[in-house]
């Protein structure tokens, strides 16, 4: 084989790698900005995920409390309407009093909420 022949071979061959690893350069520069980006969108979805597991179960625990309260309020009635079964309206009217008073107390001790407070 002459010595031109070689030399073009080895030239192409010195190319060729030369073009190989501009490409797999490239593309590992391609692959880590690609494999950063899905990184920092997984970190934004765990974060919006935990936010929003924090508001559920806030949210939950007020409907809890909301059903104890219910709850709650219907054994007073209860206890009024046997009052007044009975015929005993005025310890009918003093448990109302207590209630009231109870409810009263609860009020100053507590600051007002509204639908707006839930939602934070």
């Amino acid at each position: 084989m002459p010595l031109f022949d070689q030399m073009y071979i080895a030239r192409n061959t010195a190319a060729f790698f030369a073009v190989l690893f501009l490409v797999l350069g490239v593309s590992m520069v391609a692959y880590q900005l690609q494999r950063w980006k899905t990184r920092r969108e997984m970190e934004t979805i765990t974060r919006r995920e935990q936010e929003l597991y924090l508001r559920i179960k806030k949210e939950m625990r007020a409907l809890e409390d909301l059903r104890l309260a219910q709850h709650d309020a219907k054994n007073e009635l209860l206890v009024l309407q046997g009052f007044l079964e009975r015929g005993e309206p005025d310890a009918a009217r003093r448990y109302l009093d207590a209630l009231l008073a109870r409810q009263q107390e609860l009020e100053r001790q507590e600051p007002p909420s509204g639908p707006a407070d839930s939602m934070k």
